[in-house]
């Protein structure tokens, strides 16, 4: 009796301790989770969208998982990491494919003028089919577009992408409204499933994932994933010398 009296204690601050890390542990793995009511989310797609088109730069990554093809000699980026500089400046370091050729070249493209590496020489080249600046900045064809045409079917939830708190929002997108970020080869009917994360209090759009096809050769599991970050941080982008 003695023993068993002089250990209950001991098994009460074990327990205690116990309860304590288990509380830890919960906090710890919520820390993403928003204290804030969910938005209504038409609301939150409008403020989405008004940030978006008052943006002066921001920084980019594209990624491609099964994609299609937009067919003859067409460069298809599947993989790109670049910056923007609105309204009609971009730079970018991609993965691409032609011809169902892998290659890796690095694209400037300045208004109307587009410049590649190319592959073999690695000297810049001039040309007029890679990803298009001013379709990206334009409200009726880019970011700013793609949000205004979402169609929401679900409430916001908490989330984050690239260690920013955000709202998550999932819908239907018109698949017209991704040429900016796919050359162009786009349909002109039908819708692809979509989610937008949208920033908690600053409202940038962090990222944008469609799934669907989307141009020739895709396929429902091909996912298209558009991230943002660094927005408004000063970037300079720079005309190539051609040789």
């Amino acid at each position: 009796m003695w023993k068993q009296g002089r250990f209950f204690p001991l098994r009460v601050w074990l327990a205690g301790m116990l309860l304590l890390l288990l509380v830890f542990l919960s906090t710890a793995c919520s820390d993403n989770q928003s204290t804030l009511p969910p938005p209504a989310t038409k609301d939150l797609i409008a403020r989405s969208q008004k940030a978006i088109q008052q943006v002066r730069s921001y920084h980019f990554h594209l990624t491609t998982d099964n994609a299609g093809s937009s067919g003859g000699d067409a460069l298809v980026v599947t993989d790109a990491t670049g910056d923007m500089v609105t309204p009609d400046k971009l730079q970018a370091r991609a993965d691409a494919t032609v011809n169902k050729t892998a290659l890796q070249v690095d694209i400037v493209a300045i208004g109307a003028r587009e410049y590649y590496t190319d592959p073999i020489t690695g000297r810049w080249t001039r040309t007029n089919d890679l990803l298009d600046p001013r379709t990206l900045s334009d409200a009726q064809t880019g970011v700013s577009a793609m949000l205004g045409n979402f169609h929401a079917t679900g409430r916001p939830t908490a989330g984050s992408v690239t260690d920013r708190t955000c709202w998550y929002v999932t819908g239907q997108l018109p698949a017209r409204y991704l040429a900016a970020i796919t050359q162009g080869g786009t349909p002109t009917e039908g819708t692809v499933q979509a989610s937008i994360c949208v920033g908690e209090t600053d409202y940038y759009p962090y990222q944008i994932r469609i799934q669907g096809v989307v141009i020739q050769g895709d396929t429902a599991e091909t996912q298209r994933i558009f991230t943002l970050s660094d927005f408004n941080t000063p970037v300079s982008i720079n005309e190539p010398k051609l040789p």
